[in-house]
């Protein structure tokens, strides 16, 4: 895995951070599910992509206004 990381860190578009969760734990079905991390990590995800894309919504707003 480290050697993984390394590439991966390189990426612009990529975020790596480690969970104290186990596999499964945005899975509903999963043993290892647990709620408040599922809730953490949606909104975590939401955070990186509205930062991500944030130029690319304002630019099709500003074109709408034509």
């Amino acid at each position: 895995m480290t050697a993984l990381r390394v590439v991966l860190q390189e990426k612009s578009t990529v975020t790596i951070e480690q969970s104290e969760y186990l596999h499964g734990v945005m899975n509903q079905l999963s043993a290892n599910y647990n709620i408040d991390a599922y809730l953490y990590y949606l909104k975590r995800q939401a955070d990186l992509l509205s930062k991500q894309y944030s130029q690319y919504i304002l630019q099709e707003k500003n074109l709408s206004e034509y």
